[in-house]
């Protein structure tokens, strides 16, 4: 399946890219790489994605989402789980940029 078919909140492992070589070189230094895992954190009409690669989350256009097939994936993600304890709530919130990548 690709990026595009996965279901928000889960957690899957990249199994193939098939992108432009510059693409892929842009996407390998964000650390999107093959057998990577990756949670979708949100979707819009459009087809766009927002996931969340090795505590960062980065934000794919539809062309590009839809060139990423993904598999079950193996392990939590990184920031995805419960809070650090001690934190007050504001700190719980995930406020990490969102790398837009078209």
């Amino acid at each position: 399946m690709t990026l595009v078919e996965g279901k928000l909140g889960e957690i899957y492992t990249v199994s193939s890219l098939s992108l432009e070589q510059a693409v892929m070189r842009r996407l390998e230094a964000l650390g999107l790489t093959r057998g990577t895992d990756i949670k979708i954190l949100n979707r819009n009409r459009e087809g766009s994605v927002v996931v969340m690669v090795r505590g960062s989350r980065l934000a794919l256009g539809r062309k590009i989402a839809e060139t990423i097939r993904i598999g079950e994936g193996n392990a939590p993600i990184k920031g995805t789980n419960s809070p650090t304890k001690g934190m007050n709530s504001s700190a719980k919130k995930d406020s990490s940029p969102v790398r837009r990548i078209k």
